[in-house]
């Protein structure tokens, strides 16, 4: 068992769900016939990537539904508590358990969440984080696409990596897949809150486009920077601002675009 889930589910069968949900749902193979441009054609079986259908309850009441890949499913559902308000640390977290629901298509999830009498509020960022170096982004995007074996096998996911920075080099402290980009960052979340990381000399570096979404969770969690692959959007933008984010979009090892504030890349 993860030495970080302290969250109760040592005592009752979740960690077995999720570890047959996992092999349940990311293990499945396909045929397909490939056709190639210059007419040619042959056959090809290719791994496919699994989702299931997370429904997640809060304390009794119905709070939202994910569509995600089965690995690392407590992250997931603490850095989505974190980014609905919820809760601001882990430790405001009772349980989490797990429940497979039969006979349905896609396969489905519950996951039940009892919360401590809390007063969530957002996270600032804080004022005074160190600059960021362009070099460090830069050794980050060498490392982007390293660790990451559903991607290694299907080819198909999304990734997020949670890195502290402000030391002689960037240190990549987790890395996680899903199918979308919203559960990739949002497991990186939760694995730091679930450690007690310290957001504010941290960065969040994902695949995909950057949206508003993205922003906000970066936001809450309390990074400093968010790094993206790929666009960012107008909505994201104007978060950042808002928020005192740094915003870094088509970081891909050649180069990168910084948003504001851009004092902290120096």
């Amino acid at each position: 068992m993860d030495d970080s889930l302290n969250l109760g589910l040592q005592k009752d069968d979740s960690m077995k769900i999720i570890d047959e949900l996992a092999l349940k749902g990311t293990h499945a193979t396909a045929a397909s016939r490939r056709i190639l441009r210059d007419g040619t054609e042959r056959m090809e079986t290719r791994e496919l990537l699994g989702e299931v259908l997370l429904k997640i309850c809060v304390d009794g009441e119905s709070a939202g539904e994910i569509m995600c890949t089965p690995e690392r499913l407590p992250e997931l559902v603490t850095g989505w508590l974190r980014y609905a308000g919820k809760i601001t640390a882990a430790d405001e977290i009772e349980t989490i358990r797990f429940f497979e629901e039969p006979k349905t298509a896609p396969l489905r999830l519950a996951a039940e969440v009892a919360l401590r009498p809390s007063k969530a509020e957002a996270a600032p960022v804080r004022s005074d984080a160190s600059s960021l170096q362009p070099a460090d982004l830069f050794a980050l995007a060498d490392r982007f696409d390293e660790g990451l074996p559903q991607r290694e096998r299907t080819g198909a996911t999304h990734n997020c990596m949670l890195a502290q920075v402000g030391g002689a080099e960037p240190e990549i402290l987790f890395r996680s897949e899903d199918a979308g980009r919203h559960s990739a960052m949002d497991k990186a979340i939760g694995w730091g809150l679930l450690h007690d990381v310290d957001f504010s000399a941290c960065l969040l570096y994902a695949s995909g486009r950057t949206s508003r979404a993205m922003v906000l969770k970066a936001v809450r969690a309390g990074v400093q920077t968010l790094a993206g692959r790929s666009h960012v959007s107008l909505g994201a933008v104007r978060l950042a601002a808002e928020s005192g984010l740094t915003l870094v979009g088509f970081c891909d090892g050649r180069g990168m675009n910084v948003y504001a504030p851009e004092r902290r890349m120096v």
